[in-house]
């Protein structure tokens, strides 16, 4: 199931950006007929041309069904660049050598920096962005918390080097769940909201006996649960996570705060509160948010991750996340589960939620900017994608009822298509892989979640907004760095928290860490911080 979502999800972002490339103004002049004696018939709009690079899962099919009615809705002409995945840095580095730049591409954290650097990105006028495209621009600016947006995509002041992309997924946080059953039977009839409240609940959950089998056989909580407890004291450190700290960041995982739920969670462990199976990970070689020891009643409180993989059936025919199916299948129809706030704590309320800003974005080529006629046409078409129902539809799904179809509102589309990305790509979504630039929120929503979903959403998973990694994208030295330091805190914190590694050690694990190269990769955050951010 998963795997069909993402391709869906990656089909969504593949239309888009072909919006952004399609790009027209929102429609066609044929020129009207002068009705007076002597007038003559206005000239056509010209056809505009360009080359866009998209994701490249495949070749696209410029005589595709969707293709041609896009470029006839805006009088575009697109032709596609197709760069082998395994080899496209090197291609795309031999085009730009050659002066052959796409005109439209959807870059990552990346490749976006690297092009930009060498020059081959078109300055794109912020006065034209919001003069063009002003829905887009108001979205992108609410959405994103604020128009420090358009400051990380700045070239200069009055110039960005590409449209900046965000994460809907983002606006919501990760849920966790309490079985709440276990609750009632060790006293306790609310949800813990604060770390005091979790923490009774968490000695409860070892101490009495809270699945009543007479056995001393339960955990408070495994690996994700102890996200619940880094959220509460602030912060999260891992997945390579900074935060912002004064006038700057800091990597998150040396913060005095860290060591301070370090502390906590060797206490814990010490009590006997945490499955010592921790360190093995809590999925067991699930997917990656499924938790067996939830399931099999090993333990009592989990972070199961997003709203999908938490949830239970939420209307006729859903049968619920895995993690409930799988709960229920273990436990029986009478065990149950509920879920919880983020807990607060020293550090607020709080828990790790994937960035709003992606670091991604549609750059032009940087020969656009002596194109106007060109920019505009792209701007437009992507204003629109944003802001007309008729234009997301059919950049997202293609022909009613031949290439998608509404199942409560929601795009879907037909088997044939999902088994086949070939004959898709051919027949339906030619412009798969084009970009990520629905950042119009409620319309992405509205068309890929059923109303069920988005109100199980705002209900579990709307809490906090604060918990996003500071940094966005890659730092120049990320590849020599990022894998050894990564790997350093999650063997150091489990070694601080199984007792086997004495706190008093912190500093010189700390000091490792920018031996390691950790004052590097601080250092050029920083930079980056004090570029876009002050």
């Amino acid at each position: 199931m998963r795997k069909i979502q993402k391709s869906f999800a990656l089909l969504i972002v593949l239309l888009m950006c072909i919006s952004c490339i399609a790009g027209c103004t929102g429609g066609t002049t044929s020129g009207d007929t002068g009705t007076a004696a002597g007038t003559s018939a206005a000239p056509a709009e010209k056809t505009i041309s360009f080359t866009v690079k998209p994701q490249n899962d495949g070749p696209q099919d410029p005589n595709s069904p969707v293709t041609k009615l896009i470029e006839e809705k805006f009088n575009v002409k697109i032709e596609y660049v197709y760069l082998d995945r395994v080899k496209e840095t090197e291609l795309l580095n031999l085009r730009l050598a050659s002066g052959d730049i796409p005109d439209v591409m959807l870059l990552n954290d990346v490749n976006l920096p690297i092009l930009r650097e060498q020059g081959a990105l078109a300055n794109i006028p912020l006065a034209k962005v919001k003069s063009v495209m002003p829905v887009f621009y108001d979205l992108t600016t609410k959405n994103a918390a604020g128009a420090k947006v358009w400051d990380m995509y700045s070239e200069d002041a009055d110039n960005l080097f590409a449209l900046p992309s965000l994460s809907v997924g983002a606006k919501y946080s990760l849920v966790p769940i309490w079985r709440d059953d276990w609750l009632k039977n060790v006293g306790i009839n609310k949800i813990p909201e604060t770390m005091e409240e979790a923490e009774e609940a968490f000695y409860r959950f070892v101490r009495n006996d809270p699945d009543q089998n007479g056995k001393d056989d339960t955990y408070a909580f495994s690996q994700r649960g102890m996200w619940g407890v880094f959220g509460a004291y602030g912060g999260f450190p891992y997945f390579f996570f900074w935060k912002t700290v004064d006038d700057g960041i800091v990597f998150d995982a040396t913060r005095l705060q860290m060591k301070e739920a370090v502390v906590k969670l060797a206490q814990y462990y010490e009590d006997g509160l945490i499955d010592p199976e921790f360190i093995t990970g809590e999925n067991k070689g699930q997917s990656y948010y499924n938790s067996p020891p939830f399931w099999n009643g090993t333990i009592g409180y989990t972070v199961a991750g997003t709203w999908g993989t938490a949830c239970p059936p939420l209307y006729e025919g859903h049968l619920g996340s895995t993690n409930y199916q799988s709960f229920k299948s273990m436990q029986g129809e009478d065990a149950t589960y509920a879920e919880g706030k983020p807990l607060e704590g020293p550090g607020g309320m709080g828990l790790f939620k994937w960035t709003l800003l992606t670091g991604y974005g549609v750059g032009f080529g940087k020969q656009v900017s002596g194109d106007p006629a060109k920019m505009e046409k792209i701007m437009s078409i992507l204003e629109a994608y944003n802001s007309d129902e008729e234009t997301y539809l059919l950049i997202t799904g293609g022909i009613k009822g031949e290439t998608y179809y509404l199942d409560y509102g929601c795009i879907r589309y037909p088997e044939e298509l999902q088994k086949n990305q070939e004959k898709g790509r051919a027949y339906a979504y030619a412009a798969n892989g084009m970009g990520i630039l629905c950042n119009n929120f409620d319309m992405y929503n509205k068309y890929n979640m059923r109303q069920e979903v988005i109100d199980y959403n705002d209900r579990v998973a709307a809490y906090t907004f604060n918990w996003e990694n500071a940094l966005i994208g890659a730092l120049p030295s990320s590849g020599e760095y990022k894998a050894t330091v990564e790997k350093k805190v999650e063997e150091a914190f489990q070694l601080f928290i199984t007792g086997k590694k004495n706190m008093d050690e912190w500093d010189s694990f700390v000091a490792d860490l920018d031996q390691s190269g950790l004052n590097v990769l601080t250092k050029e955050a920083n930079d980056w911080y004090a570029k876009y951010f002050k």
